[in-house]
């Protein structure tokens, strides 16, 4: 068998977004986090940020959080 584009386990995916209380930049994969599949507001994945506590949210489908 041959791979021609190898891709990503989904639980394996990279997330990248901002604390919004203490500004730290957090990167986590997508296991670390709880998806929430909403069909109004699009797909989210939370985080809880380690230096504050507060809980981090991140498009679950962006190009612009996702590595």
């Amino acid at each position: 068998m041959k791979i021609i584009t190898r891709g990503v386990i989904p639980g394996e995916r990279i997330h990248r977004a901002t604390c919004y209380n203490c500004k730290s930049e957090l990167e986590f994969q997508e296991c670390e986090g709880k998806v929430t599949h909403d069909q109004r507001d699009g797909d989210l994945i939370t985080v809880v940020c380690p230096v504050c506590n507060v809980t981090v949210t991140a498009d679950l489908h962006s190009n612009r959080n996702q590595r």
